[in-house]
């Protein structure tokens, strides 16, 4: 099984450039089976995602990766039973 595990949308400002339903319309017409949304210090991009993965069939794993104040980024992915 293919799955994407950190992908940035445009809701990281100024890092992603494209809509999450972009994100997913790409990721089904390539095959994926899954597609994690991690966009930087935030989960605003997941109900559009949520959205966009219901419409094309293709998981979505939530996620986001988090700035530490020592520098380092933590990537947090939450599987859903």
């Amino acid at each position: 099984m293919t799955v994407e595990l950190q992908v940035t949308s445009n809701y990281s400002f100024l890092r992603g450039g494209s809509h999450p339903e972009e994100l997913f319309a790409q990721a089904a017409a390539q095959g994926l089976k899954a597609l994690a949304i991690t966009d930087r210090s935030t989960l605003a991009g997941i109900p559009s995602a949520h959205r966009a993965a219901a419409e094309t069939g293709v998981r979505l794993i939530p996620g986001c990766r988090l700035g530490l104040t020592d520098g380092t980024a933590l990537l947090v992915l939450t599987l859903p039973p």
